[in-house]
């Protein structure tokens, strides 16, 4: 059987998606389903190969987790095509993810919009810690934390029934 491939995307691929991906390969690295899915991330606006910032790796460090070895991934085409689920940090996202790519529609979401039970009017988007202190980085990397826990059961049933 083909790996099923999700994709985490926010803006620069050094704080939320890096999080966000990692966090998610802990889960399934736990999980029976550690062989079936591969997890990337990238960003919609990358300028050349930087690591993850700091403060995010340092957020990750308190959750037992290491992103030292990341390096940024420009979004492309060719990954929005070839992935099985796009999970972005904010609805800006998706809405840049699928004109770059409208095809992809109904294989992208928000991470929020995709863990949250019920739908509220307003959904919310994960905000950028960039340039933030350390504090706002825990925080953010708890957010994303709370709502993969929430969708990963979603995920599992998506992929496997």
């Amino acid at each position: 059987m083909e790996k099923k491939k999700i994709i985490f995307v926010c803006t620069g691929n050094t704080c939320r998606s890096p999080m966000a991906a990692a966090i998610l390969k802990n889960l399934l690295n736990n999980s029976e389903y550690r062989e079936q899915i591969e997890v990337a991330s990238a960003g919609l606006v990358v300028f050349g190969r930087q690591s993850a910032t700091p403060q995010a790796m340092q957020a990750m460090r308190e959750m037992d987790l290491d992103i030292s070895d990341h390096v940024s991934t420009q979004l492309t085409k060719k990954m929005i095509q070839e992935a099985d689920l796009i999970l972005t940090m904010t609805q800006g996202h998706k809405q840049q993810v699928l004109t770059l790519e409208p095809k992809a529609e109904g294989k992208i979401y928000s991470l929020l919009e995709f863990s949250l039970e019920e739908q509220s009017e307003k959904i919310f988007d994960i905000s950028d810690p960039f340039g933030a202190s350390i504090e706002v980085y825990k925080k953010t990397a708890q957010q994303i934390k709370t709502a993969i826990e929430s969708a990963f059961p979603k995920i599992i049933k998506k992929f496997f029934g």
